[in-house]
């Protein structure tokens, strides 16, 4: 049996394992393991086992994954998601769209302080969604909404698939966060102005709130200061280099939770949640990094990065075209693989043959999480509508797949902006030290 079938059929396995129950980072090791034992021997796969799990998981730039998923359970445990999105319905929903522009602000402005999708879109859309059906927003818009806002959460630093981006290929994790946040605002704003154009065409669907007085709108400033500068403080300190992520993730924490002890919203009980969330969040994404690691001795010694370098290079087309087709790999296999687990699965493969292509490996990091992106909500299998679907059990999926095919289209045209004009993305780690 060649190194390629061996491959493939290794790969069909773990899909098998993945569709029969099997745990997604268990599935991945095992696979993994296996590989290795027939391409290399049993001695040698069972060696791997005696130090590698441990020396991996231990790794100093692991702490900060835990680090920034406890800085958003603790922001959400503590009510600072409600008064976000209070803060940004105040100041947004007079215009056209208002409630779902708010919406969008909101989970911009939450996932600057949570690093996960799943996180945003369901923090969110408990928030927003019964807010926008008590004014009569059509369901659709509702929900697709919230669902492409919850994409923001991967994107906006801090972000914890580039942190395990950065992980994986040993990218700089600093630059990487960074080289997220214009192309998240970019996300947010082109959201944003495709929800007013809809609305200005169709004001039913999405009519503006204009029950909001001037007074309420700077009393909303007071309870939100202190959550947006813990932030600001954050990513200016990973920008300048004052703190390596990791430390600026330790400040995060450490200010979300003396604020929500001073205003007396993170209480014990609270705290108590929030660990408890993030250690099995954290778990998770752990098992799940570690079964990918396990694979990549095996594609190491089946060489099928190079076979995948010869195969796209032999096909002779323009990088960009080869980016494109990656993409629409990205899109399909979401389908059926959730986002990390596929883009954590892919990077020992395609990462050398990206590099190899001339590609910035930080843009192309930006890159693959839009692809990543685009899979959450892509219908019918984007994790993301299911999020929904569990929020607002009153929409029918077709709500929400019809929803949210005006910010696929919207989120693909971001991408195609990103893809043309690399500068945008690499602008903000080029200034930094």
């Amino acid at each position: 049996m060649g190194a390629i079938e061996l491959v493939l059929l290794t790969i069909l396995l773990m899909l098998v394992l993945m569709a029969i129950g099997m745990p997604i980072g268990f599935a991945m090791a095992l696979v993994g393991i296996l590989g290795l034992c027939i391409v290399s021997g049993p001695n040698v796969a069972t060696g791997l086992l005696t130090y590698y799990p441990f020396d991996f998981a231990s790794g100093y730039t692991f702490t900060v994954v835990p680090l920034f998923i406890l800085m958003g359970q603790l922001a959400f445990e503590a009510g600072f998601t409600r008064e976000l999105f209070t803060f940004t319905r105040a100041w947004l929903g007079r215009f056209p769209g208002g409630l779902v522009l708010g919406t969008l602000a909101g989970c911009a402005a939450f996932a600057a302080c949570s690093g996960s999708s799943l996180a945003t879109a369901a923090a969110m859309g408990k928030i927003g969604i019964p807010e926008m059906r008590r004014y009569g927003y059509d369901k659709g818009i509702a929900a697709g909404s919230v669902a492409a806002g919850g994409t923001l959460g991967i994107l906006i630093p801090p972000s914890i698939f580039l942190v395990l981006y950065g992980i994986m290929t040993g990218t700089s994790i600093g630059k990487l966060l960074m080289a997220g946040f214009i192309p998240g605002l970019l996300t947010a704003a082109m959201f944003m102005i495709s929800v007013i154009i809809r609305s200005i065409r169709n004001p039913e669907i999405a009519p503006a709130v204009r029950d909001v007085t001037w007074g309420q709108r700077f009393s909303s400033i007071k309870h939100i200061w202190g959550i947006a500068a813990i932030a600001a403080i954050v990513l200016g300190a990973i920008y300048t280099g004052i703190c390596t992520p990791t430390e600026a993730g330790a400040v995060g924490v450490l200010g979300v939770a003396v604020l929500g002890f001073f205003t007396g919203r993170l209480t014990l009980k609270a705290l108590k949640g929030a660990l408890f969330d993030t250690t099995y969040s954290s778990a998770t994404i752990f098992a799940i990094a570690l079964g990918a690691m396990l694979m990549v001795p095996f594609f190491t010694v089946t060489k099928a990065s190079h076979l995948v370098l010869e195969f796209i290079t032999g096909l002779d087309l323009p990088p960009v075209l080869v980016i494109l087709g990656l993409g629409l790999v990205f899109i399909i296999l979401g389908m059926f693989i959730d986002a990390l687990s596929l883009m954590l699965i892919s990077l020992p493969v395609i990462f050398p043959t990206v590099v190899a292509l001339g590609f910035n490996p930080i843009w192309f990091g930006v890159i693959m999480v839009k692809f990543v992106e685009l899979a959450l909500i892509t219908p019918p299998v984007g994790m993301n509508l299911y999020i929904i679907k569990g929020i607002a059990p009153e929409f029918s999926m077709r709500d929400i797949f019809g929803g949210v095919t005006w910010f696929v289209v919207t989120d693909t045209c971001t991408l195609a902006l990103l893809i043309l004009f690399p500068h945008i993305t690499l602008l903000l780690p080029n200034l930094m030290t």
